[in-house]
């Protein structure tokens, strides 16, 4: 372990002073941090309540399932057009900024970082102390993210979204959630009342995938060791208990790029965001820039999609299926399904072969998980839905 030296009042004198510290809620934190969230939720809501114009959603409001930390590692996985957007925005802003996203526009991220906030007032002691096997519990995540492309790829049969807090964060309010994704939900809020970003830190499936591509980014935090003083302060800022003070460039695969480092040094110059390009000092540009890189790919797609179209929505066509099998989820209805799929309901019922009087009206709150359980349907199940659909597609 490196001894840490204290520092002295001529050691303090010598350097130059920072000025003093922003607000505990930087805009350029927390503005685009509730716009995201408020658009994940918002965009939930006028889907579930079937509210919107049809096909004006889908032009105005990102692919939410690729929002979440499961649904954009399948959907990097699945190829599709639209629902790789957000991913690669995603990734293109990581390869040049780092994971920033995870820091600053990540909705999940953001509830923790809130709810951490309020842990700190309250329990008034060093919030982000080390947790005893903290450097084991971090190899979480890579075993979920390897489950979830092993799942993506067909390679294992496994419904992720039953633990999946983004799931029951997003759609608990106005549809039903598997309750076992609600428990984790309440899990992740309650221990982020103890711990800081406890999902990030040990579970995050995106955030391994993130957390791995910046490693090669340009961008990182670092440390002039001449004007460090060894005070620590940095290391009991950083929410995810980094030990910033003791490298020249911070590496690890957890760093979200958050800055709260930069912003806990008393000394000017001693920590920056910097690379080989130069050093980035505006945290406001700095998050319009990830907002900029994020979005780019999914406006391009959109434009690209209006544009072959001809139209402010291409319809597919009513004789194929526009849904790859993977992607039905247990909690979808079967009107959710029909429209996913872009086909008629009729269309669907008479393709699954459910009841006649099914057909013109498919039930509003009947879950695709529910449908085994009605008479005469036992062999509804989520498995042989998927695969009518894929014969279908083919």
């Amino acid at each position: 372990m490196r001894n840490r030296r204290a520092p002295t009042a001529a050691t303090l004198a010598a350097r130059p002073a920072r000025p003093a510290c922003p607000a505990a809620f930087p805009a350029a934190r927390w503005i685009p941090q509730i716009a995201l969230l408020a658009v994940v939720i918002g965009g939930a809501t006028v889907r579930n309540l079937g509210i919107a114009p049809e096909g004006i959603l889908v032009k105005v409001i990102p692919e939410l399932r690729a929002l979440c930390p499961f649904g954009a590692v399948q959907a990097l996985v699945s190829l599709e057009g639209s629902r790789l957007a957000i991913p690669l925005g995603v990734l293109l802003g990581t390869v040049i900024l780092g994971a920033a996203f995870c820091g600053r526009l990540c909705p999940l991220g953001s509830v923790q970082e809130w709810i951490g906030r309020l842990g700190r007032r309250v329990l008034g002691h060093r919030y982000n102390r080390p947790v005893p096997g903290d450097r084991y519990l971090r190899h979480l995540r890579y075993a979920l993210l390897a489950a979830i492309l092993a799942t993506g790829l067909g390679l294992l049969a496994a419904e992720t979204d039953l633990i999946n807090p983004s799931l029951a964060l997003v759609h608990v309010w106005t549809a039903a959630v598997p309750i076992t994704a609600v428990l984790v939900l309440l899990l992740v809020a309650g221990t982020s009342f103890f711990v800081e970003r406890p999902w990030c830190r040990w579970v995050c499936p995106y955030g391994a995938l993130l957390g791995t591509v910046a490693r090669i980014s340009p961008w990182t935090v670092r440390r002039d060791a001449s004007t460090c003083i060894d005070c620590g302060r940095c290391d009991r800022a950083c929410p995810l208990a980094i030990r910033v003070a003791a490298v020249t460039a911070v590496r690890d695969d957890r760093c979200n790029r958050c800055e709260r480092c930069i912003d806990a040094c008393p000394v000017a110059g001693a920590l920056s965001f910097s690379g080989r390009f130069g050093v980035l000092k505006n945290s406001t540009r700095i998050s319009l820039a990830v907002l900029l890189l994020f979005f780019t790919p999914f406006l391009l797609v959109r434009v690209a999609e209006t544009v072959s179209a001809g139209a402010w929505r291409a319809a597919p066509p009513q004789d194929t299926i526009a849904l790859a099998p993977d992607r039905v989820s247990p909690m979808m209805t079967l009107r959710d399904l029909a429209e996913e799929a872009g086909i008629a309901p009729a269309e669907l019922g008479n393709l699954l072969g459910l009841p006649a009087s099914w057909e013109a009206d498919l039930p509003d709150d009947l879950m695709l998980i529910d449908l085994e359980e009605e008479p005469g349907l036992e062999h509804m199940t989520l498995g042989y839905i998927r695969s009518i659909l894929a014969e279908e597609g083919q």
